[in-house]
């Protein structure tokens, strides 16, 4: 189990009422893996995706802040992506952008989250050592229990996406297909004869 916690707040240790859990009895995967409107979500972030090379990635970075100041997205970090960024050797960009947004807390396990973060470890795993992907699994499933997006560009889980794919209710995109998304389905929002958008 996890709650959410907003950075801003040093004494919040309270769950934070910005996304939504499906009731009991509803087919969370088939509901969750349908196009979902990342502006109505939580979309959970990965540090690498703040990442700055010199590229063409730089925009999109720069790009992704901007939509976020503007209010169209939420942006969640998982706690254990924020804990990796705490790191002194962590970039200062990268601490600036993830540090300061609401997060998750790490609570207590139950056995039924216990083994799907095994399965989902499994199925990073491949050939590696046991354990070496926990921390992955970690992130992947706290960003699905609060999130409907995860934003990485961890070439692990993007190369292994179909066996994970059965195991969560979540879509984990690069930065470039994220932002795509978002300027789609904001282009598809109704007008109303006000001139008023409606998602």
């Amino acid at each position: 189990m996890a709650e959410l916690a907003d950075a801003h707040d040093s004494k919040s240790c309270s769950a934070r009422s910005v996304g939504s859990t499906p009731t009991t009895g509803t087919n969370i995967l088939n509901v969750m893996h349908r196009p979902l409107d990342p502006r109505i979500c939580n979309v959970a972030i990965d540090a690498n995706a703040f990442n700055r090379d010199g590229s063409a990635n730089d925009a999109l970075v720069d790009r992704l802040i901007e939509i976020e100041r503007a209010g169209e997205i939420i942006l969640i970090v998982p706690d254990g992506v924020r804990r990796e960024v705490q790191h002194p050797k962590a970039p200062h960009h990268v601490q600036e952008q993830v540090l300061p947004k609401i997060f998750t807390i790490k609570t207590g396990l139950t056995d039924s989250e216990r083994l799907l973060r095994r399965k989902i470890e499994d199925a990073l795993r491949g050939n590696a050592a046991p354990g070496k992907h926990a921390a992955d699994a970690y992130h992947l499933a706290e960003a699905a229990k609060y999130g409907g997006y995860f934003i990485t560009h961890d070439q692990r889980i993007l190369n292994r996406s179909k066996g994970i794919r059965s195991l969560l209710p979540l879509r984990w995109p690069r930065l470039s297909e994220q932002i795509f998304r978002i300027d789609k389905w904001s282009l598809c929002r109704v007008r109303l004869p006000s001139g008023e958008a409606a998602a």
